[in-house]
This record gives structure tokens, C-alpha cells and sequence, in this order.
């Protein structure tokens, strides 16, 4: 068994999503061929001056953050070799920009002008329930929950379950979205097209989801259209989501189980971007 079949193993073992073990194993891939090593000769000198190449060709920080993470996990799990932090700086954090949260009438926008009714909903959910992209393509029926209002994100990042808000309005254009596409299965399944079927519309492909692609070219071309400006990104749905609770008032600890963060350091860099509203204190004492 060679070094990155057991690499994707490993991986596997500790519940990684499929997309972070394609992304990961490729990442090292790549590494090994660019240090000209074998694995197991390969020493933190060599992954410095690695990471430093990928830096001096001026890499986005998120692919340096991807490239780490994996050699990270390589070694340290994989081959078992100490990985020493001081040694090894994360150069991501040098020029990693994050996406801005929208505002609640961009938000309005943004759903508004999307394209297509599969496009709108899936914007509405995100939004919704601050939905990561992956786990909004992954929805099922039963992942809605119309009695209690909530969304079940049966795998979100790291293979964790949450239970989400869902919307009043969401619900609604689920609803009409459903009337034209029915299923029981992935509520945005992706369309096969056969140029020889003579079909004027594609046939869901069962076990697929949308393709992330499609909804992330979707986005861009809408805050292009509508004059969105800023560096935003699908994911910006999700910040959107955060902020705008903060700001009505939502404890960082409820924003935090609703988000699925396991730090709350995570959660607090969303109060950076919140506009506290003013409101009129109170004591406990008259809430009984």
C-alpha cells in the first residue's frame, strides 16, 4: 500500500468528507512531485521551502491553508512524524481575505435575481439556517423539519450533526419549488442532459447533488448584475446569517450551536462585523 492510498484511509477513519480527502490527497500529490522526495526522506526543511514557493507565487491564502492542513494530517497521522508548529509557519494567515457578511438588503437582492427557482431556494435555505454550500446541496426532505421549523444538517463539517433554523419565507419557496420538482430524495439534485433524448428539460440524476460549480458561478454573476461590491462569496450567506443575529440581539453562544462551531473564538469574529442596535435596558427581575 503506498503512502497516499493509506493517506485516504486514514482520512476515511477519522470521517473526513469525500471533498476534503480529494482535495487533501491531491494536495500532497502535488507536494511530493514540487520536493522531488520520497515521503518518508522528506523533513520540514523541504516543507518550509515548499510553502514558501507556494507564497512567493503569490497563492490565495485559502490554498495555502488547504496545501498545510494536508501536509499537516500527511505527516503527522499518516507517517507519524512529529510536526513541529514553531518550525512550521501557517502562511495562509499572510494574505487570507475573508469573504464579507451581506447585508439584509443585499441578502433581498441576491435572492431576488437569481436566474432560476433552484438557484433561490437554495440561496433562501443558506441564508435561512447559515448553511455552508456543501451541506445545502446535500439536503434531503426529510432533513426539514415544517412542525418545528428546523433544518438537520445530518453531516456538516467534520462529520458533526446540527439541528438549524428554517425560515417562515424559506419554507414557502421550498414548497413551490417542490410543486415543480418532486422527490423524496435530494431536494436539488444535478440534471443530466442527453442531446439525443429529444427532452427539452434534464432528468434528475439520482444520488448526485447540484454541482457546487454551478451555484457558485450563479452567485458571482448576480453580485456582477446587481452591482454587489466588496469580496463576497457564497459562503457570505453563512456570515450574513451570523451577523444579522448578533445584531438582533442573539447570544454569541446560540449563534455558535446554530453555526456548528466547536470554538467559540470562531463565532466572536462575527462581532466585528455586527452593528449593535440600540436598545433599552432592562432587569431580569420584571422577565418573571
Amino acid at each position: 500500500m503506498d503512502y497516499i492510498t493509506q493517506m485516504i484511509l486514514d482520512m476515511k477513519f477519522a470521517a473526513f468528507s469525500d471533498r476534503t480527502i480529494q482535495s487533501y490527497s491531491k494536495s500532497v500529490r502535488l507536494a511530493i512531485k514540487q520536493i522531488e522526495k520520497h515521503p518518508a526522506d522528506i523533513d520540514q526543511k523541504d516543507i518550509n521551502e515548499f510553502l514558501l514557493y507556494l507564497y512567493e507565487k503569490d497563492a490565495a491564502g485559502k490554498t495555502m491553508i488547504v496545501y498545510y492542513s494536508a501536509l499537516k494530517f500527511f505527516f503527522s497521522k499518516t507517517l507519524k512524524r512529529n510536526w513541529k508548529f514553531d518550525r512550521i509557519p501557517k502562511l495562509g494567515n499572510y494574505n487570507r481575505k475573508q469573504p464579507r457578511p451581506l447585508t439584509r438588503n443585499e441578502v433581498k437582492i441576491l435572492i431576488k435575481n437569481a436566474s432560476k427557482t433552484i438557484y433561490r431556494v437554495i440561496f433562501a435555505l443558506m441564508y435561512s439556517g447559515g448553511l455552508r454550500l456543501s451541506e445545502a446541496r446535500f439536503l434531503t426532505l426529510r432533513d426539514i423539519n415544517e412542525k418545528e421549523m428546523i433544518i438537520n444538517i445530518e453531516k456538516g463539517k467534520g462529520g458533526f450533526r446540527r439541528q438549524t433554523v428554517l425560515a417562515k419565507k424559506a419554507l414557502e419557496m421550498l414548497k413551490e419549488y417542490q410543486e415543480v420538482n418532486p422527490t423524496r430524495g435530494l431536494l436539488f439534485p444535478t440534471k443530466r442532459y442527453d442531446c439525443h433524448s429529444g427532452l427539452l428539460f434534464g432528468i434528475p440524476e439520482k444520488g448526485k447533488p447540484i454541482s457546487q460549480r454551478s451555484v457558485i458561478r450563479e452567485f458571482r454573476k448576480i453580485c456582477e448584475k446587481t452591482g454587489i461590491p466588496g469580496i463576497t462569496s457564497s459562503h457570505s450567506l453563512r456570515h450574513s446569517f451570523a451577523t444579522h443575529l448578533i445584531e438582533d440581539g442573539l447570544s454569541i453562544i446560540s449563534v455558535q450551536k446554530l453555526l456548528g462551531h466547536k470554538y467559540l473564538k470562531t463565532t466572536l469574529q462575527y462581532l466585528k462585523y455586527a452593528e449593535m442596535r440600540p436598545e433599552k435596558n432592562f432587569s431580569p427581575y420584571d422577565m418573571f
